[in-house]
């Protein structure tokens, strides 16, 4: 839990925007699957919503949503699906962000 406290502390010092094409592919590939984990760990709570704007930030970066693992597809899929159904700007951006990955007609995974 203090890991994860540290992670999203520093998440929240960064722009995910700017920093996403500055992180070298293993360490960003290593950040989505964390992110990933974030989201799904409790896929409507306040570390889901940091975690689903940091991937959002990932899908903004050309050739960057290659970075996300196959073997997450499903688990982050179903938490997306989730989040989406909130309102406001988490559930908004969780739809967002869902159409990019699994509905546009060309898949990045």
């Amino acid at each position: 839990r203090g890991n994860e406290r540290t992670l999203r502390a520093l998440l929240r010092h960064l722009d995910c925007v700017e920093d996403w094409p500055r992180l070298p592919e293993e360490e960003a590939r290593y950040l989505a699957h964390l992110l990933v984990r974030l989201l799904v760990k409790e896929p409507v709570g306040q570390s889901a919503h940091e975690a689903c704007a940091w991937l959002e930030g990932l899908l903004r970066c050309p050739g960057r949503s290659c970075l996300l693992a196959a073997e997450d597809a499903s688990a982050l899929q179903g938490a997306l699906f989730s989040l989406s159904g909130t309102s406001g700007e988490a559930g908004h951006r969780a739809a967002s962000v869902y159409y990019r990955l699994f509905q546009e007609p060309i898949s990045t995974f």
